[in-house]
């Protein structure tokens, strides 16, 4: 097999160590996740981002660098220069000359843009978008945004959950018309990709992640962790790169944007909030955003009307008891070595003194004890069985920060469980039973805060949360809110501990989409069984209705996961 058709290195270099003989035509073409330049006879200069590789002896970039390569390659020029003197050496490899006495140039052939437009689609059903879609569609097609003029056909969309951001990918892979690939981080968001992406193009829908192995040169869906793995040697078979969840893009999972060569990438997030870093990698590989809108642009159109109710509890006197006394060790400690763990140098000196002495060890203990009894008192499990019977009728979920308070959760209240060690198909199962109308609710961690298309719900609680930060919040918001027949308005319930470590961190959930409509102090009732209705928390919508039946899906092809 020639060396051009193989993807080693080694293919580069005979047995003897010298280049093979140069291409009559220059050729651009990838491997190992990279642009090679081949058959421009030295000494030549390029611009950036070319490199020359001394070991290669050939021109290289990387491949995520290939759309800025394109209005290059007519420029590219062979045999510019005559050679390097003997006894002199370039230092910066081949020069390349523009002068006068440059020879013409030879057209570069290009070996990595070799995608058949996409002709066997099925045919597209009648749209009806919200004008902010209408406006994101054309922001990343232009390339015209708010802010000002950027590359076209390249950036994010920072829309709410909800709001048919998968809808916009696959109308946008429709208008391109070229092999796609789709980046998720789950592979149940793989899942659902693949059957929304089968309803609407139909043909066939490669998988790649989860013990599958199938990419097509048509259409495939990735997990990040897959795509980062086989798109060092996959990376030229897809010119439209989509990357869901795109906070996600940090570390380990950017190698699935590095190593593609596709000229057009769109990234989806619901909350664009991450590390600095992680966002200038964003920047970098897959665009800025190119059109954000927020909540309320949808609220009352593609997003149901919402309330939170915060439900404020306190702690037994035995709870009580412990608290205070698990924080005055947390507290001694922190006056006996003047620390504020709110500035970020304290916080750092106090991690320190934590793994290297008993007493700063014991004050941390102190503290996680302290907390975990603020986010988890008896108090919030009676209010949890209150709401519970007054949604009895209504499909709701319930968050909780812990694992272990998950499934206590469900021992106690008789609910399924959706944890990260739950088996697969038992957790489809538990899905498709919420979603066709036999069970009532689920109670579940961080799982299925994020891109998951759950079924619909008319309200949620938020018994603790593991992180308060903007995107934890609003995505979980957004799972409730995505519309469904009948509903008209949806509740979230934050339950809240007074006066403890508690309550802080439900100040730091607020954000602009995060308004509490009403606060009420919830008191156990003397009989359980029989709870009356608390002042103000009168149910605002009606029951949820009949799951009507799903529309048939096409036949999938042999190795498709089954079906949500």
């Amino acid at each position: 097999m020639a060396a051009a058709e193989t993807g080693h290195w080694d293919d580069w270099v005979d047995s003897s160590g010298t280049a093979p003989a140069r291409a009559h035509h220059p050729e651009l073409l990838f491997r190992d996740g990279y642009l090679l330049l081949r058959g421009l006879a030295p000494p030549a200069r390029l611009p950036p981002p070319f490199r020359w590789d001394p070991r290669l002896e050939l021109w290289t970039a990387e491949a995520w660098r290939y759309r800025t390569l394109q209005p290059l390659l007519d420029r590219l020029v062979a045999d510019a220069v005559p050679p390097v003197p003997p006894g002199r050496v370039a230092e910066d490899g081949p020069v390349w000359e523009t002068g006068a006495d440059a020879p013409p140039a030879q057209t570069v052939r290009d070996r990595v843009a070799r995608w058949h437009p996409l002709d066997d689609l099925a045919p597209a059903e009648p749209l009806t978008l919200h004008p902010a879609q209408r406006a994101a569609l054309r922001a990343w097609w232009t390339g015209k945004t708010a802010e000002g003029t950027v590359p076209d056909r390249w950036g994010c969309f920072e829309l709410p959950t909800g709001t048919g951001k998968t809808l916009l990918a696959i109308a946008l892979l429709r208008q391109l018309a070229l092999p796609a690939l789709v980046c998720v981080p789950t592979i149940q968001l793989m899942t659902q990709w693949y059957w929304e992406l089968r309803r609407a193009l139909g043909g066939e829908i490669g998988l790649l992640g989860g013990g599958h192995h199938l990419p097509s040169d048509r259409v495939t869906v990735a997990v990040y962790d897959s795509a980062a793995i086989h798109l060092e040697r996959l990376g030229d078979r897809w010119a439209f790169l989509v990357l869901d969840e795109v906070h996600h893009l940090a570390g380990w999972h950017a190698r699935a944007a590095l190593y593609s060569c596709a000229p057009y990438r769109l990234g989806l997030s619901a909350t664009l909030d991450a590390s600095e870093a992680t966002l200038a990698t964003i920047q970098e590989l897959v665009g800025p955003t190119v059109y954000r809108a927020d909540l309320d642009t949808f609220v009352g159109t593609l997003l149901s009307d919402y309330t939170v109710q915060e439900l404020k509890v306190r702690l037994s006197a035995a709870e009580q008891a412990r608290y205070d006394a698990d924080m005055a060790i947390y507290r001694a400690f922190l006056a006996e070595h003047h620390l504020q763990p709110w500035r970020e140098s304290d916080y750092a000196a106090f991690l320190r003194l934590a793994a290297t002495t008993t007493e700063g060890r014991a004050a941390q203990l102190a503290y996680r004890r302290a907390r975990t009894l603020a986010q988890h008192p008896e108090a919030k499990f009676e209010a949890l069985g209150y709401l519970l019977r007054r949604h009895a009728l209504e499909p709701g979920l319930v968050w909780a920060g812990e694992n272990r308070v998950v499934l206590e959760i469900a021992r106690r209240f008789g609910i399924p469980a959706i944890v990260a060690t739950t088996p697969v198909r038992e957790r489809d199962w538990i899905l498709q039973e919420f979603r066709a109308g036999r069970l009532r609710a689920i109670v579940s961690n961080e799982v299925l805060s994020e891109g998951l298309s759950i079924g619909p719900l008319r309200w949620a609680v938020m018994l603790s949360l593991r992180s308060q930060r903007r995107r934890s919040v609003e995505q979980k918001l957004g799972r409730l809110l995505r519309r469904d027949p009948g509903k008209q308005h949806a509740i979230l319930y934050q339950l809240v501990a007074e006066a403890t470590l508690d309550a802080g961190l439900a100040r730091r959930r607020r954000t602009p989409v995060f308004r509490v409509a009403g606060r009420q102090r919830f008191a156990g009732p003397a009989d359980p069984l029989a709870a009356p209705s608390p002042a103000g928390l009168t149910a605002p919508f009606p029951s949820a209705p009949a799951a009507s039946p799903a529309a048939p899906a096409p036949p999938p092809p042999a190795g498709a996961p089954e079906a949500p």
